[in-house]
């Protein structure tokens, strides 16, 4: 029953938020990529990722001055990020790659297959052992067939990488340190 709505710039982002807005009682999602983009290519200490923080505090400061009043602004992220420089990146090796389909995070590699045991820096996680991570039941129809057998969990200090990931990235998340947990929260009330 959603909608989605395209917007191109900064201006059309605040555009098409305030008139969707201007309906009482609706929910609106606006998603900002700028963040999320400039963490992951340059990461967190870079010029590119201060200035997406400053452009994602402009639109907050738009919407806040031009939505209805009554309107409740909230701003999230949906996780954190930590940045790994080359030398704490890890690749999988191909005899383990070979054996196992892999998927998912380079911080949490979802792995089908036996478990992996060997000397990467990460922990191995039996599917027995994830049975909170993915909500309460009932599950979509086809969870079982793309769950995974297990996890790599990433030591907090590393990155795993597996032969379709990209080494060129910077910042990274799906971890379990506070840094990949913990998220901003900003409310703002017209």
């Amino acid at each position: 029953g959603c909608r989605f709505e395209p917007a191109f710039g900064a201006e059309e982002i605040v555009a098409a938020t305030t008139d969707l807005a201007g309906q009482p009682g609706r929910l609106i999602f606006t998603y900002i990529p700028h963040v999320d983009f400039a963490a992951h290519l340059y990461g967190q200490e870079s010029a590119e990722y201060a200035s997406a923080l400053a452009k994602a505090n402009s639109i907050w400061r738009e919407l806040s001055r031009q939505l209805p009043a009554g309107a409740t602004l909230v701003g999230t992220a949906d996780h954190g990020h930590v940045d790994f420089l080359p030398e704490r990146q890890v690749r999988i090796p191909k005899e383990i790659e070979a054996d196992h389909t892999l998927y998912g995070d380079s911080r949490v590699m979802f792995v089908k297959g036996e478990p992996i045991q060997s000397d990467l820096p990460a922990t191995w996680l039996a599917a027995e052992e994830m049975e909170d991570w993915w909500g309460p039941s009932p599950r979509h129809p086809s969870f079982a067939t793309r769950a995974p057998d297990g996890v790599l969990v990433a030591d907090d200090d590393a990155l795993i990488l597996h032969s379709h990931s990209d080494e060129r990235l910077v910042g990274h998340h799906g971890g379990l340190t506070a840094a990949e947990r913990e998220v901003p929260l900003l409310i703002g009330q017209q």
